[in-house]
């Protein structure tokens, strides 16, 4: 007997009813066993059982359908599109099918009994493991000729990549020698074309590196699964009553070739190049997502997973080598899985994982998915003193976002605003300012990093810009936030300076004053400063009459090319892309 089998008069002819019924519908819409088993694999987003084999154990009263209304309701749905049927055709069959289910369903539970033949319990149990052997195989089987599959579209994927790099070498070996001719015959535009098809050349190349590097690295996981699969395919097939299971499948035939050129491009130029490659990232997201799906047939301790074990899989995934597939069940699990403690425990695991990134992940996700937990809080005081400050910070702005006013994040944020690294200081500060608003130790912080030295280095910068901002936002009306904006713009980066724009517009909209700074920054050199002051000037002044003029300079009318007054005491227009404040002049 297999496991699940009905036995017992009345039972078994219910259930053998229903499944006649499904078999009836099925064949009407030409369906046999594996292609509903495929339909159902995609129903309902793959949640319920729908190998062939369970099935065709349906079809024999041998199982039941899990679960049993959504399976029927699903079940019918696929076999009613397929045939054509209407609406309502299709909610009388669900009727008919729903009254033979509830019918099967009310039957006493089975007695297990002995066979007629005089099967022994002992055999019966020995029958259902052999069941559970051929469907664990079944699945093991259809697993590794997925991989087999995803392994050969990886493998001529990657070749018809090496194929690309290889004509863009030829032409960039083509160009150096056309380049030289060029600059012989004093053909400066000409130069000029050629040089910019070797920058093109050239960053087509980094791109198919990059999509051919992620094929690789999707290909270390595939074969790492692979193996895995095969490795349960041979320990079940050495079950002694699964010898005539012998594995006979064949996987994909012949040796693997690359895909031609003249498949993706019809010759060596670049912009046939550039829609290869774009057609190899859609094929690299695709091969991806397959992964992913791959993923969620295993478990990292051995074995295959029931479809809907989304946990275990899920932790399974927080085992891998590849630290970057230990990133993306965290945001899952914390999400979705408050409420288990497998999920709590895996988390608190991984807070000790030897990579940085992942640590800094699952601390942040700590707070997110067990707010209040005193073991959790007790976790992100260990973490404070991780040897990593991307850790330590991500772990402070979890512990300030989940327990408000916690002193252990406010004095951890505020020691990193002495970190060496500008990007590390402006976070700090920035969490500071959100969870400590207003906090005269932020104020004096912001203040300290806009003098801070630096020039046009770009993280320093970054970080000066930041401050100007945020010290506008803040104390408006503070005399020396004041001080400090106006003299920012003369600061030597332009980022700065277009920070400021920004700025004078918070602190003094609609006023004289605050328009003529804007006006001094409109004569700026770089066109990211005019291009803030077009925006301040349309949020800030949109009735003025100067402000107008200004913005009118900047951008020129709203159709034709951007142009300038003679008068302007700027020198140069450049792309200044300031139209949507055409709408206030």
């Amino acid at each position: 007997m297999r496991d699940g089998d009905v036995r017992g008069g009345a039972g078994r002819e219910r259930w053998q009813a229903y499944g006649d019924y499904l078999r009836g519908q099925a064949a009407q819409a030409g369906m046999g066993s594996r292609d509903m088993a495929a339909a159902l694999g995609k129903a309902e987003g793959g949640t319920m059982a729908s190998s062939k084999s369970h099935i065709d154990r349906i079809y024999g009263a041998q199982a039941r359908p899990k679960p049993p209304v959504e399976f029927t309701v699903a079940f019918l749905r696929i076999t009613s599109i397929r045939a054509g049927l209407s609406q309502q055709e299709f909610g009388r069959r669900c009727e008919e099918a729903k009254a033979l289910l509830r019918a099967a369903i009310a039957t006493p539970p089975p007695v297990l009994v002995v066979a007629p033949d005089g099967g022994s319990p002992a055999e019966l149990r020995l029958e259902r493991d052999l069941a559970r052997v051929e469907r664990d195989l079944e699945r093991a089987l259809r697993a590794e000729e997925r991989l087999r599959y995803s392994l050969r579209d990886a493998e001529i994927l990657l070749s018809t990549l090496f194929q690309i790099a290889d004509a863009l070498r030829e032409i960039i070996v083509g160009n150096g020698v056309r380049e030289l001719r060029a600059l012989r015959s004093a053909d400066a535009e000409g130069l000029a074309r050629v040089r910019a098809e070797t920058r093109e050349a050239l960053a087509h190349r980094s791109t198919g590196q990059r999509e051919a590097d992620r094929v690789s690295a999707r290909m270390r996981v595939l074969e790492g699964l692979w193996d895995r699969a095969r490795t349960e395919i041979q320990r079940l097939s050495a079950h002694p009553d699964a010898a005539h299971l012998a594995v006979t499948r064949s996987g994909p035939g012949g040796a693997v070739q690359p895909l031609a050129p003249g498949e993706l491009f019809t010759r060596p130029a670049l912009d046939d190049i550039a829609a290869a490659l774009a057609k190899a990232h859609q094929v690299n997201e695709r091969g991806e997502q397959t992964l992913q799906d791959i993923d969620r047939a295993f478990a990292e301790s051995g074995g295959f997973l029931e479809p809907d074990d989304e946990l275990a899989v899920l932790v399974a995934q927080t085992r891998f080598p590849d630290p970057e597939l230990r990133y993306p069940p965290i945001a899952r699990i914390a999400s979705g899985w408050r409420h288990s403690d497998a999920a709590r425990e895996a988390v608190l695991r991984l807070t000790y994982d030897p990579d940085a990134g992942v640590r800094a992940s699952f601390a942040n996700g700590l707070g997110d998915g067990w707010p209040g937990d005193p073991g959790v809080y007790e976790m992100h005081r260990e973490l404070l003193g991780d040897s990593s400050v991307m850790v330590r910070l991500t772990t402070a702005k979890s512990l300030a976002r989940t327990w408000p006013d916690d002193l252990l994040a406010f004095e951890e944020l505020r020691s990193l605003l002495d970190d060496r690294r500008p990007h590390f200081r402006e976070s700090a500060v920035a969490a500071l300012a959100e969870f400590w608003p207003g906090h005269p130790e932020v104020r004096a912080a912001l203040l300290r990093f806009v003098d801070e030295p630096g020039g046009q280095d770009e993280e320093a910068a970054k970080l000066r810009a930041y401050a100007v901002t945020a010290l506008a936002q803040g104390w408006p009306d503070d005399p020396r936030i004041q001080e400090c904006v106006l003299r920012s713009a003369e600061d030597p980066d332009f980022r700065v300076r277009s920070a400021v724009a920004g700025a004078v517009c918070t602190i003094w909209p609609g006023t004289p004053s605050g328009r003529d700074v804007e006006v001094r920054l409109a004569a700026d050199q770089r066109d990211g400063v005019r291009e803030s002051v077009v925006h301040a000037l349309a949020e800030g002044w949109p009735g003025d009459l100067t402000a107008r003029g200004i913005v009118m300079d900047l951008t020129g009318p709203p159709d034709g090319p951007l142009q300038f007054r003679p008068s302007a005491p700027w020198r140069t227009a450049g792309p200044v892309t300031g139209r949507c404040a055409m709408p206030f002049c």
